[in-house]
């Protein structure tokens, strides 16, 4: 059976409080014609890594490619730093909470983007920059230049210690389940 995969930094609870606030405030601001639809508080997540739809069975396989991953990786923060339209380009349809580039995130995508390879395991290839962001909310594609301004300035740390393997399932509307939470570090444990 086939599962649609990602590995994520989840956020923890009180920045994700602190983001749904900020979520709400965005919210009272756009056009009810919009039809802005905002991610519920327990799904906010940053996405390292898109692995698509896998084989069921190869889901062992994965938690210890990452496993070994993060064996050897310290805790590293993330900056979350504004609230903007997505993705780049006239056409928008989301709206993100960006996170900084750290070196911290650009090396765990790596590590596991490496692991994944040396263990053969097939994922697509982003042709696209990685950009850290958190989806705040999805609406039908919308001319950038219609769109009230909403760019805000955001100021949330938190401390990444772990990464996630999440299955999400569709087309019911993006429910996510954690299949495995794998700590950094395990090799000194």
């Amino acid at each position: 059976m086939q599962k649609r995969l990602f590995g994520a930094i989840t956020v923890p609870d009180e920045v994700e409080k602190a983001i749904s606030y900020e979520a709400d405030a965005l919210s009272a601001e756009l056009p009810t014609e919009l039809g802005a639809r905002f991610i519920a508080q327990h799904k906010l997540h940053f996405t390292i890594i898109f692995l698509d739809s896998q084989e069921e069975e190869g889901i062992p396989h994965m938690i210890e490619a990452i496993e070994e991953a993060v064996s050897d990786m310290e805790p590293f923060e993330v900056n979350i730093v504004r609230a903007d339209y997505a993705p780049e380009g006239d056409q928008k349809r989301m709206i993100w909470a960006y996170g900084e580039i750290s070196p911290g995130m650009e090396d765990l995508k790596g590590r596991i983007e490496k692991s994944f390879e040396k263990h053969g395991i097939w994922f697509p290839r982003s042709k696209v920059k990685f950009v850290p962001h958190i989806t705040l909310a999805r609406f039908e594609p919308t001319d950038a230049a219609a769109l009230p301004e909403i760019a805000g300035k955001l100021d949330m740390k938190f401390k990444v210690s772990s990464v996630e393997l999440v299955e999400s399932e569709w087309p019911e509307g993006s429910e996510y389940h954690e299949l495995a939470s794998v700590d950094f570090g395990l090799k000194d444990r």
